[in-house]
């Protein structure tokens, strides 16, 4: 929560706020938002409500092994089901069927891009795919790689025998191999978040709902919080006087800049 809360009012997430804008997702008046850090006549909240510790997490592993977001991914390894990888679908006019065929792209090497012909159990290399695209009656109107299907309509399309490729001890090696990440990394991960934007101005609000007194997720909602008068702990009786109080105490922060 404080990851997305600290990302919708960082200025770095202008980029994708003009992208909603341009998609009709976003109020086309709102301009400029989030606003810079340190800029004038602009407050900046955060209010943050936990219900409970943070617990630890299971992931996949990486191609190669990147699982810390801070550090770019760049492939070096052979990544399959990669980001660009999809089902594509070819058609051919005169009554012929569909034919399917899935993409599966190397990161690392575009010229070693192959695609897997389901009819015929086959891959293909991007050259002998290309050339399906220029066979009589083939559709000329679908460009390039022919149309890319959505992956509910992909698993829809994948035949039982190529499924049990999927499923079999591919990704149980996968399970095996998951990484770990701790609610200890995670609560560092969290007072890190939070320090970052008390750093950058934006005033944070926690609130403890129904969390025990003294134990680990009142002591980072504490930490987190702009100060201890910035903590409130809450259970369903005096939830909604808790929001008031925050809202109040905006009010009068305002007042005060």
């Amino acid at each position: 929560g404080v990851k997305w809360g600290m990302a919708l009012l960082d200025p770095a997430f202008q980029p994708v706020a003009a992208a909603l804008k341009l998609s009709a997702e976003m109020d086309t008046a709102l301009n400029d938002v989030p606003a810079n850090f340190n800029e004038p006549e602009v407050l900046k909240i955060l209010v943050m409500m936990g219900d409970g510790a943070n617990t630890t997490s299971l992931y996949f592993n990486d191609p190669n092994n990147l699982n810390d977001e801070s550090v770019p991914e760049i492939h070096t390894a052979f990544d399959y089901r990669g980001p660009g990888s999809d089902l594509y679908r070819i058609i051919q006019t005169g009554g012929e069927p569909p034919l399917y065929y899935l993409r599966d792209p190397n990161e690392t090497d575009p010229d070693e891009d192959n695609y897997y012909d389901f009819e015929n159990d086959d891959w293909l290399t991007v050259p002998e795919y290309a050339n399906l695209l220029t066979l009589p009656n083939f559709d000329a109107s679908i460009a390039n790689n022919g149309t890319a299907l959505a992956w509910e309509t992909a698993w829809s399309l994948i035949t039982p025998a190529y499924y049990r490729s999927l499923v079999s001890s591919g990704p149980w090696n996968d399970y095996v191999g998951q990484e770990v990440i701790t609610g200890s990394i995670k609560n560092t991960r969290m007072r890190s978040s939070c320090t970052a934007g008390k750093d950058n101005g934006i005033v944070i609000y926690t609130i403890g709902f129904q969390v025990s007194s003294g134990g680990t997720a009142e002591t980072e909602l504490l930490d987190c919080a702009q100060s201890v008068a910035n903590y409130f702990p809450a259970d369903t009786v005096n939830i909604s006087g808790v929001f008031n109080a925050i809202a109040s105490n905006i009010k009068k922060l305002r007042l005060t800049q």
